[in-house]
């Protein structure tokens, strides 16, 4: 997969430089038996290249609320509050997979071709 077939997968990493993204992809390989992911390959490699790239963004900007499931249950300014379920807390504690959208994608579909045993 290049950067260009990523970005054509999700738009919204548009701005993010192909070298990073080719990065990504590159140290994805481990994770990734092409034969066992038929298929599967391109949506999985693309959605853990996305949930990789979130996690990365988020780290960099010391934002966790920049993740699907942050590390507060709910927050509130003035009149405007934002809360989190705390069960998809927990599930990112015990799979880091579930912490973004695109690691949850990545999750389901590795478990849909069997992977076995796989430790995060």
């Amino acid at each position: 997969m290049t950067p260009t077939e990523f970005k054509a997968r999700y738009p919204e990493f548009a701005s993010t430089a192909d070298a990073v993204v080719a990065a990504v992809i590159a140290d994805a390989d481990p994770f990734f038996d092409v034969t066992r992911w038929g298929d599967f390959y391109a949506q999985g490699l693309a959605a853990f290249t996305a949930h990789e790239l979130t996690i990365a963004a988020a780290a960099a900007l010391g934002d966790a609320s920049a993740l699907d499931a942050a590390a507060i249950s709910q927050k509130r300014v003035g009149d405007v509050s934002v809360s989190y379920s705390v069960t998809m807390m927990q599930a990112g504690v015990d799979d880091p997979y579930q912490r973004t959208r695109y690691g949850q994608r990545y999750a389901s579909l590795r478990d849909m071709v069997g992977m076995g045993a796989v430790t995060p």
